[in-house]
């Protein structure tokens, strides 16, 4: 599962390199769109861990009948979830589509990939429960390698328009949940109970929340560029790009550390998980921010024809105020083992923050970069107080 995490990851940082050949105002709109889903998928991000704990339960305690129920639910909560998203869009469409400078095919071909993104966390989850590593690391590697595919062929030779690229990334994740849903397809075609869903949720909402936090502090930044910025956008782009393959080399550690770090906490070991995986990513993150200083102008070059060469100067600001993100991820994945639900609010309440903050200080790029640098590190200043801090008495570890 590390390989196909790091191939896929490898081929989403290619995707977004080969979109900066898209015409002008087109590289930034598909990055915007896809940021866009990523927000849009925070309320289920933590079915995935869930639905992977239910079926193990369910395969070991012959409880198949209450899994294809809460899958059941599941599909259907999602599904009146994005129908409530979607008629929202259709509804302020006109003020979205001229706001943000995208067309109303690119919308619909995005909330239509917003499903498909939506409903992946719980067959992926199920597909992780039953243990199949073989099927979830080819279904991830594919969704990667079709994405790569479509968008290159979109790109180089059909023109690259956001609508055409947006459609090439639906048939990449199409794919994928696909195979997931056909994998998984007799966990929950079969006959179905009651379960708890009170207590799905109850288990679910930290998880979707605390993953939230760090989702919206990554993407908010293009929306917020695309509204209110008319020039050299792409340029910003190209620019967040070079940071954010820091971020695509690093996070990937801590998916994989994620259940090691879950089995420490339930067999009350204290080893060095955590230690090893926050120092490597801490310390690959700063190799690069290094390098990225020193030779700000060289990755520029690759991306989009060596047209934004002259913004050099930011990407040692994007690639140190990036930093601080990465490591978050880690530590909110050890606060999520460890069941430290208690930091969920106040992870909350910091990307309410950027959210505030980012509206009202954009005057600049460097501000924009700025902004997300300091709320990066009250992010990780978060987790650090609740990785550290010692569980009263009688509470939960």
């Amino acid at each position: 599962m590390m390989a196909a995490t790091l191939l896929s990851g490898g081929l989403m940082a290619l995707v977004q390199i080969i979109a900066t050949r898209m015409p002008e105002g087109e590289a930034l709109t598909f990055t915007m769109l896809m940021d866009l889903v990523a927000q849009l998928t925070i309320p289920v991000i933590g079915l995935q861990t869930v639905f992977a704990q239910e079926a193990v339960i369910a395969l070991t305690g012959n409880r198949r009948a209450q899994l294809a129920g809460a899958t059941r639910w599941a599909f259907k909560t999602i599904g009146a979830l994005w129908l409530i998203a979607a008629f929202g869009f259709f509804i302020f469409q006109k003020s979205f589509t001229l706001n943000f400078r995208v067309t109303p095919l690119a919308l619909a071909v995005t909330l239509a990939f917003g499903l498909l993104a939506m409903l992946q966390p719980v067959v992926a989850g199920l597909l992780q429960g039953k243990q199949e590593f073989s099927t979830f690391g080819l279904a991830t590697i594919l969704n990667g390698v079709g994405r790569f595919a479509g968008v290159t062929i979109t790109v180089l030779w059909l023109g690259g328009k956001a609508e055409g690229v947006m459609f090439a990334v639906f048939l990449g994740v199409l794919l994928t949940v696909g195979i997931m849903a056909w994998r998984t397809r007799e966990l929950w075609i079969g006959q179905a109970a009651a379960f708890d869903w009170r207590g799905l949720l109850r288990r679910t909402l930290p998880i979707s929340l605390a993953l939230g936090a760090y989702t919206y502090l990554f993407t908010a930044d293009s929306l917020l560029v695309k509204r209110f910025f008319t020039t050299d956008t792409d340029a910003y782009n190209s620019v967040r790009l070079v940071g954010r393959i820091l971020v695509f080399a690093t996070v990937p550690m801590a998916w994989v550390m994620f259940p090691l770090l879950v089995k420490s906490h339930v067999l009350g070991k204290k080893d060095n998980a955590l230690k090893y995986t926050a120092a490597v990513t801490l310390g690959v993150g700063a190799v690069g921010a290094l390098g990225l200083t020193l030779w700000p102008e060289l990755p520029l070059r690759f991306l989009a024809k060596g047209a934004h060469v002259n913004f050099a100067w930011m990407v040692p600001w994007f690639a140190w105020c990036l930093l601080p993100l990465p490591l978050a991820h880690v530590l909110i994945n050890n606060v999520l083992a460890c069941e430290r639900y208690a930091a969920v609010p106040w992870l909350v309440a910091v990307a309410i923050g950027y959210g505030v903050a980012l509206r009202y200080n954009h005057e600049t790029f460097i501000s924009v970069i700025k902004t997300l640098g300091v709320f990066g590190l009250l992010l990780v200043a978060v987790c650090v107080v609740f990785t550290i801090r010692q569980p009263r008495t009688g509470a939960k570890r």
